[in-house]
């Protein structure tokens, strides 16, 4: 995938340099701004449908070449991920391609209504996550996918990024693990909510929230959008699906306690937790 959106990116820019257009002429000539439209000719994004009619009206392109882009930019944009399944490639190196992902984002949306975001688990955690998953997946490689989660939330300490969490109070308190490890998770989360660069928002069980939260996703800056399920995951590429995600998490968000508010929701659990 990654090779056809660089191609769809430089025939892009061989379009745009036969017309004699700097990047720039053809930002004001289009109306897309000239940081986006290095983007999509660096391969970085791919555009949408009405990205794709400005840009070549503005070029002046034939209709073939018009809708040869568009089916092209249309097939890219909502592609299941062409990752080998968890049971192919084993788990450790699904999370070393996760992590190629985070690095290249500057901002990063977690949605997570079952389980700790995987940014934020604590070791002895995350090993019970695998573990878990391990029984349908048929892979084997707990302890190095445990080892590989850790490692990427080193990026946590990378200030110019920004991370924001959204999880239901369900999601802290489901015990995939024993109660110490689940008590320690919860303090692990309450550390974060000092961080400068991470946000913390959590859905207590007494909210009404009148949307059911089908699944988790995470949103990469405003061009990528990733849904996990047990064995696959399902990307898209494009504004107009990580608007419609950006918008969902904002709608979760405004049913969620944020920053230090939390602090009473998890304190509660971490108790809880030591007491059963």
């Amino acid at each position: 995938m990654n090779g056809r959106r660089a191609l769809l990116g430089a025939t892009l820019r061989k379009l745009r340099l036969e017309r004699g257009l700097t990047q720039v002429q053809l930002a004001d000539a289009s109306g897309i701004g000239q940081a986006w439209i290095s983007r999509i000719e660096s391969g970085r994004t791919i555009p949408e449908a009405k990205t794709i009619e400005q840009l070549a009206a503005a070029m002046h392109l034939a209709p073939r070449v018009r809708g040869a882009l568009l089916a092209e930019a249309s097939e890219l944009r909502a592609e299941l991920a062409e990752w080998p399944s968890v049971a192919q490639e084993g788990m450790r190196q699904r999370q070393e391609r996760i992590r190629g992902i985070e690095a290249s984002a500057s901002e990063i949306r977690v949605f997570q209504p079952a389980i700790v975001p995987g940014l934020l688990q604590l070791p002895a955690y995350a090993r019970h996550v695998f573990a878990a998953g391990q029984e349908f997946t048929g892979a084997s490689d707990v302890q190095e996918a445990t080892q590989a989660r850790a490692d990427r939330q080193q990026i946590l300490f990378d200030a110019s990024k920004r991370f924001v969490f959204l999880m239901t109070e369900q999601a802290l308190r489901w015990r995939i693990g024993p109660a110490a490890t689940m008590a320690a998770q919860a303090e692990r989360i309450a550390s974060a909510l000092g961080q400068d660069n991470v946000t913390i928002g959590l859905i207590p069980f007494t909210e009404v929230v009148p949307l059911p939260p089908l699944h988790t996703f995470t949103i990469y800056d405003g061009r990528l959008v990733m849904l996990e399920a047990l064995d696959d995951i399902l990307i898209l590429y494009g504004e107009t699906d990580a608007a419609l995600y950006g918008r969902l998490f904002e709608a979760f968000g405004r049913h969620a306690l944020w920053g230090t508010d939390t602090r009473p929701l998890l304190e509660a659990a971490r108790r809880d937790f030591l007491r059963s």
